[in-house]
C-alpha cells in the first residue's frame, strides 16, 4: 500500500515538475529569442526528476543500517539496567507509530534462549531500590517474582550514567522469575 502511494506522489512530482519546466522553457524563449536548450539544461532536469529517488534511497538506508529500531535493545538494556542479561532472542516486535518528529514508542517480547540463573536474579535483587547514579531506583521488585525496570531521560532528566544528554528516551523491563520470556518497552522522543 505504501509502496502504491509513494509511486503515485512520485508521478504527481514528475507531472508537476514537467509543466514547470516547461513553462520557464516557454518564458525563456519569449525572453531570448535565440534561447536553446544546452546539454547542462538536459542534466539539471534529470537531477530534478532523480531528487525524489534519491531521497528515498538515502533515507531508508539511513534507517536500516544507522537507526536500526531493533539491533540496538540488547545493548541498550544492559547500559540502562546495568544487568549482564542471558542469550535471548526477539519473539515478537511491535514498531511503534513514528510521529512527523520521529517520537515512537516500540515494544518488545523477548524470549530467553534457557531460563536465567539464580545469579540473574541476585543481580537485579541487589538493584531494587537502590538510587543508581541519577539518584532514582530504577529496578522494583512487584512482588515475589516479578522484576520492573523503568527508567526515563532526557529534557533535564539524566540519563542511567547520570549525564544530561541530547537524546530523551525511556526504557521499561518487566521480568517474571523463572519465565523464558519479558517484556521491554522503548520510546524515543
Amino acid at each position: 500500500m505504501i509502496w502504491t502511494i509513494s509511486i503515485i506522489l512520485y508521478l504527481l512530482y514528475c507531472v508537476a515538475v514537467s509543466v514547470v519546466l516547461v513553462i520557464v522553457w516557454g518564458i525563456m524563449r519569449l525572453v531570448r529569442k535565440d534561447f536553446s536548450i544546452k546539454k547542462w539544461h538536459w542534466i539539471v532536469c534529470g537531477i530534478i526528476y532523480i531528487l525524489p529517488l534519491l531521497y528515498a534511497a538515502v533515507h531508508d538506508v539511513y534507517l536500516n543500517y544507522f537507526y536500526d529500531r531493533t539491533g540496538f535493545i540488547e545493548e541498550r538494556m544492559e547500559w540502562a539496567t546495568k544487568v549482564d542479561f542471558p542469550e535471548f532472542e526477539i519473539a515478537e516486535y511491535r514498531q511503534g507509530e513514528t510521529c512527523f518528529n520521529g517520537d515512537y514508542t516500540d515494544e518488545y517480547e523477548l524470549s530467553f534462549k534457557e531460563v536465567p540463573s539464580q545469579e540473574f536474579y541476585d543481580r537485579i535483587d541487589a538493584l531494587c531500590g537502590r538510587k543508581d547514579a541519577t539518584g532514582t531506583a530504577c529496578w522494583n521488585k512487584v512482588d515475589s517474582t516479578h522484576y520492573q525496570y523503568n527508567h526515563i531521560w532526557g529534557m533535564d532528566f539524566p540519563n542511567p550514567d547520570g549525564k544530561i544528554t541530547d537524546e530523551e528516551a525511556s526504557l521499561s523491563v518487566s521480568i517474571e522469575k523463572g519465565s523464558m520470556t519479558f517484556t521491554v518497552t522503548e520510546g524515543r522522543w
